[in-house]
């Protein structure tokens, strides 16, 4: 899964498909991400030559774009019932020519594929879900975008700040420069160290919704409740009836 075609074209793991960003999802006048339909994604994956029993291993380039694209991508097969059998190569495609291991530019050829979802329908939540419990016990709110934006200290946005409540976990909580997921035992102590303890259902956001599906991936390895607000600051800062929370300076 690359930035753009020409660097798949320029080299990539024998075998790899190319699976651009935008076969899973789109924009509209209301928000820049958005979901697919069902058939779309599901038309996406078999001309990939993916099966119910396939094993799908998604594999990001060189920026932390790709990598959010990447844990976007997983989410969305875990949404669509694929979840138990897609993994996601740490550290990507540099991890892999860090070991001098084999890359080509050889296109593979290959079948479609014949997949039939099983939705989970609560992978990915609407405004209406966030605003019902973001002050709920147990329910901890995690927004991933940078610090500044958090706080709401930034200039050309409608309304900066974040969702009352909400917890900053920028992407360095869980991922390193060189975009490697820290350890599980490390995940989760930062998790709890942010007062996220066993059994908190978890409403992770950014600012479109392709880096909070990084958040998503985490908690489901450890085992907690996850899910995405896919509307993300974007939509909740345009909302005027929302409440929105701005630290002091």
């Amino acid at each position: 899964m690359a930035d753009v075609e020409f660097d798949y074209m320029r080299g990539h793991i024998p075998g790899a498909r190319f699976l651009w960003p935008g076969w899973l999802e789109k924009s509209s006048p209301a928000t820049s991400v958005e979901l697919f339909s069902i058939e779309r994604m599901d038309s996406v994956l078999e001309r990939l030559g993916i099966s119910n029993d396939s094993r799908v291993v998604l594999c990001h380039t060189y920026t932390t774009f790709s990598a959010a694209c990447v844990a976007r991508a997983w989410t969305v097969l875990d949404y669509l019932g694929m979840g138990e059998r897609v993994h996601i190569l740490n550290g990507g495609f540099e991890a892999w020519n860090a070991q001098d291991l084999p890359v080509t530019t050889e296109v593979p050829t290959y079948e479609w594929g014949s997949f039939a979802p099983s939705i989970k329908k609560d992978v990915f939540v609407d405004v209406d879900y966030v605003k019902s419990r973001f002050d709920t016990d147990g329910v901890r709110v995690v927004d991933m975008r940078r610090a500044k934006d958090y706080k709401g200290h930034v200039k050309g946005v409608i309304r900066a700040g974040h969702i009352p409540g909400a917890i900053n976990l920028p992407l360095t909580t869980f991922m390193d420069k060189s975009l490697c997921y820290a350890s599980s035992d490390d995940l989760r102590s930062r998790l709890e160290d942010a007062g996220i303890k066993p059994g908190t259902d978890i409403i992770s956001y950014c600012y479109k919704g392709r880096s909070a599906c990084i958040a998503y991936v985490v908690g489901r390895m450890l085992g907690y409740d996850v899910h995405v607000y896919d509307g993300s600051a974007e939509e909740w800062g345009a909302l005027a009836d929302l409440p929105i929370a701005v630290a002091a300076k």
